[in-house]
C-alpha cells in the first residue's frame, strides 16, 4: 500500500497505514502482547455450565487464551486429561504463567508452530496430543485473518486431523463462525456425531460481531437451555447471517 500527505499526493514507497498496523500487530504477537479483545461474561457462563453438564472426559484446545483457565481448571478438579496447543511462543509462556498465578498447576499449554500451510505443524501436534478427545475448543490459530501472520483456522487437513482426534465429541466450541471457514469446520465436525448445534454473537471490541458455535448432545440441550434462560443468554439456533 502507498502512504499520501494530507493534500493526497501519495509517498512512493512509504507503506500506507493498513501496512504499518499489520507490521505492529504481528510484533506484539510475537511478543506475547494481546492485540484483541475477549468473549462476553455471558458465553463463560456458557462454556462453565457446557462443562458441568456435559461431563466431557478428555479436552483439547486449539489456540490458548482466557478460555484455558476455565478447561484447566475443569481438567484438574475433574482429573482429565487436557492439551492446550498455541502457536506463538511468547503467549504460551504468558498463558501458562496466568494459569499458576490462578493456582492451576500443571503443564497443560504447549507451542506448536505452523506449517507452511498455515495450519499447525501435524507432527508436532501429534507429539503433545496423545490421546482422544470428546470436548473440543478451537480458537486457533490466529494468522492471515487477524493481520498477525499466515495461519488459517479452517481447511481439510485441520478438519481431517481433529475428525481423527475427536471421533466422538460431546462438546465442541468454534469460535469465528461468522467467518465462512470456520463455520463449515464446525459443520463438518459436528455432522457426523448429531450434536445441537447452538450460536452466540458477542463483541469483542466496539466496532465488532463475532459469533461463537457450540454443539452437545441432545441429552444435554434441555439442562443448558435452562441455565441460558435463567442467566439471560441469547443463544440460538439460527446460523450466522440467517437472521
Amino acid at each position: 500500500m502507498i502512504a499520501e500527505h494530507a493534500d493526497g499526493r501519495r509517498l512512493q514507497g512509504v507503506p500506507g497505514r493498513a501496512a504499518v498496523v499489520a507490521v505492529g500487530m504481528r510484533a506484539l504477537h510475537r511478543a506475547g502482547v494481546q492485540t484483541w479483545g475477549t468473549k462476553s461474561f455471558e458465553f463463560w457462563t456458557l462454556l462453565v455450565a457446557a462443562l458441568g453438564i456435559v461431563r466431557p472426559r478428555a479436552l483439547l484446545e486449539l489456540g490458548s487464551g482466557r478460555s484455558t483457565q476455565y478447561l484447566a481448571e475443569y481438567a484438574l478438579k475433574e482429573k482429565v486429561p487436557f492439551v492446550s496447543v498455541e502457536q506463538s511462543r511468547a503467549w504460551r509462556r504468558r498463558v501458562q504463567h496466568g494459569l499458576h498465578a490462578g493456582l492451576v498447576g500443571g503443564s497443560f499449554v504447549h507451542r506448536v508452530p505452523v506449517a507452511a500451510d498455515g495450519w499447525y505443524d501435524v507432527e508436532r501436534l501429534d507429539r503433545v496430543v496423545t490421546f482422544e478427545c470428546d470436548g473440543v475448543y478451537v480458537d486457533g490459530p490466529v494468522g492471515a485473518r487477524e493481520g498477525v501472520g499466515r495461519a488459517a483456522r479452517g481447511g481439510a487437513r485441520a478438519a481431517a486431523w481433529l475428525a481423527a482426534k475427536a471421533p466422538a465429541p460431546r462438546l465442541l466450541v468454534v469460535d469465528d463462525v461468522d467467518r465462512p471457514e470456520n463455520l463449515e469446520l464446525f459443520d463438518t465436525l459436528t455432522t457426523p456425531s448429531r450434536l445441537e448445534r447452538f450460536f452466540l454473537s458477542y463483541r469483542p471490541g466496539p466496532h465488532q460481531e463475532n459469533v461463537v458455535a457450540i454443539a452437545y448432545p441432545a441429552d444435554a440441550a434441555a439442562r443448558i437451555r435452562q441455565v441460558c434462560e435463567a442467566a439471560g443468554i441469547p443463544l440460538t439456533a439460527d446460523r450466522p447471517g440467517a437472521c
